[in-house]
C-alpha cells in the first residue's frame, strides 16, 4: 500500500469518469443494489450495464451527520481513501457502488480501514 503511496506517476486526483452520477443510478442502486456494512461505512454496489466499463463510485454523507463543512470532510476522505485502494478492484467487471459514510466523527485510518475492507469484501463477492 506504501508503495501505491509514493508512486507519483499515477494522479493525485479521482478522474471524474470514475464517478457516479444521475438520480436514475442512484435510485436504481438504493433499490436494486446489495449492500456491505462496516463499522464506518456501508457500501451498495450492483453490476453494472453489460456496455459500461470499469468501477464507478460515489460517495455519501447524509445531513443528519452534521453541517455543511463536516459532510463536505467524510466525503473528501472517503473519496481519498478509494482512490488509494482502487486497484483492489483492477480486473473486475464493472460496477457502480456507493460509500455511505455512519459516523461524522471517524477518524481518517478508520475510514481508510474500513475502505480496504469493504473493497476486498466485494472484490470476493463479484469473483465469487
Amino acid at each position: 500500500m506504501n508503495a501505491d503511496r509514493n508512486n507519483r506517476s499515477r494522479p493525485l486526483t479521482l478522474p471524474r469518469s470514475s464517478i457516479l452520477r444521475g438520480q436514475a443510478r442512484f435510485d436504481r442502486l438504493f433499490r436494486e443494489g446489495n449492500r456491505i456494512p462496516a463499522r464506518t461505512l456501508d457500501m451498495r454496489y450492483r453490476m453494472a450495464d453489460e456496455s459500461e466499463t470499469g468501477c464507478l463510485f460515489a460517495f455519501v454523507a447524509a445531513k443528519r451527520l452534521g453541517t455543511a463543512v463536516v459532510r463536505n470532510r467524510l466525503k473528501r476522505h472517503l473519496r481519498e481513501a478509494y482512490r488509494l485502494n482502487r486497484h483492489l478492484l483492477d480486473g473486475l467487471p464493472a460496477v457502480e457502488a456507493v460509500l455511505v459514510a455512519k459516523r461524522a466523527d471517524a477518524a481518517w485510518a478508520d475510514l481508510e480501514a474500513d475502505c480496504v475492507r469493504l473493497l476486498h469484501q466485494l472484490r470476493e463477492r463479484l469473483t465469487a
